[in-house]
């Protein structure tokens, strides 16, 4: 009897990835070529969080510098607010406008977000992957548990890929697509 097999640049079907419009059960776009994968993890579709945060980092980091500038009797304590307010706020902000930008060669990953990230591209070559899976990650919301794609290195190093995304299924084709992307050994 014959295999069917898949030509080595094509992509694995699959009816979990919906490739041409972002949505919080898949929060990506994907290009494919000969050379590269492209996906693109819009932050905003996969946290709930991203607005709450900005809210409240806004009503406390207002509270915590307008009243004081205002009202010389205010109590002390209400920079308190402030200090609170701004790490809540740029958290929230970064959330609902950043994206992540991950490219998969043949031979390695690269990763990095933008627009409002203090960390620089990444790259692990295909050499140092030890391993890259799905994995709870530990988190819920209203009961439903969200998922990370993670690359194991072989110096023991853990990178989240992608986090927190809901769809499970669709998480795991993505994990397939790189690893065959990359010839990875599963």
């Amino acid at each position: 009897f014959s295999q069917e097999s898949t030509p080595p640049n094509s992509q694995t079907p699959s009816k979990n990835l919906n490739i041409d419009q972002p949505s919080t059960t898949f929060p990506f776009t994907i290009s494919i070529n000969l050379i590269n994968l492209k996906i693109v993890h819009f932050y905003n579709y996969s946290t709930n969080t991203g607005g709450i945060s900005l809210l409240v980092g806004l009503v406390f980091t207002a509270i915590g510098i307008f009243i004081p500038l205002f009202n010389s009797q205010a109590n002390p304590l209400l920079i308190v607010c402030a200090i609170i307010g701004i790490p809540v706020l740029s958290y929230g902000i970064s959330n609902v406008f950043n994206k992540r930008f991950i490219t998969v060669s043949k031979s390695k990953i690269n990763y990095y977000t933008k627009p409002i990230s203090t960390r620089k591209e990444k790259e692990i070559l295909k050499s140092q992957i030890a391993r890259l899976e799905v994995r709870f990650s530990g988190h819920r919301v209203n009961n439903v548990p969200s998922y990370n794609i993670v690359i194991e290195t072989k110096d023991g190093k853990t990178h989240k890929l992608i986090k927190h995304v809901y769809n499970e299924m669709a998480l795991k084709d993505l994990a397939n697509e790189i690893n065959h992307h990359m010839s990875l050994k599963i």
